[in-house]
C-alpha cells in the first residue's frame, strides 16, 4: 500500500493552505501594523490566522502519520524530527494570537502582542517549511522513485 500512494502523499499539499494561510495573516498584520486600511486588514488577519489554524489540524494529521510510518532505522529520521520540533511551537503561538487577537478583530485592529505572536509564529512555521522541504527534495521522503514505477 504504501507504494501506491508513494508518489501521492497528503501532507505536502495540505500544507501549502496552511502556511499560505498564515503567510496572508503575517502579510495583513504588517499592513495593518503601518497603518494600510487597518480595520479590514485587521479583520483580514484574524481571519487568515484562523484558517491557518483549521487547516493545520489535517496538516498535522497527515504529517503525524507520515512520521509515524518511519521506521526507527529510517535514514530521514533525524530530519523529520528537526521538522517536528520546528513546527509543534507554531501551534500554541497561533493559538495565543488568536486568543488574544480577538478583542482587536472585534475593534479593528491589531495590538502589539498578537502582532508579535503572529510574527513570531510565522517564523517558525517558515523554518518549519524549510525543514520539511529539505525531507522531499533532499532526503527523497515520500517521492516514488522511477525504479519503483510500473513499466
Amino acid at each position: 500500500m504504501a507504494r501506491v500512494w508513494a508518489a501521492h502523499p497528503l501532507h505536502p499539499p495540505l500544507t501549502d493552505i496552511t502556511i499560505g494561510a498564515h503567510t496572508t495573516a503575517a502579510l495583513l498584520a504588517v499592513a495593518s501594523a503601518m497603518g494600510l486600511s487597518e480595520a479590514r486588514t485587521a479583520h483580514g488577519w484574524w481571519l487568515a490566522l484562523l484558517v491557518g489554524l483549521l487547516a493545520s489540524i489535517p496538516t498535522g494529521a497527515s504529517g503525524l502519520i507520515d512520521f509515524l510510518a518511519l521506521g526507527p532505522e529510517h535514514p530521514a529520521r533525524p530530519a523529520a524530527i528537526r521538522h517536528l520540533l520546528l513546527v509543534l511551537p507554531t501551534y500554541p503561538v497561533f493559538v495565543s494570537a488568536v486568543l488574544l487577537g480577538h478583542a482587536g478583530y472585534v475593534r479593528g485592529t491589531i495590538d502589539t502582542a498578537p502582532l508579535a505572536l503572529t510574527l513570531a509564529g510565522f517564523t517558525l512555521l517558515a523554518g518549519a517549511g524549510f525543514a520539511g522541504g529539505r525531507l522531499v527534495f533532499r532526503a527523497g521522503l515520500r517521492v516514488k522513485r522511477q525504479q519503483d514505477r510500473k513499466q
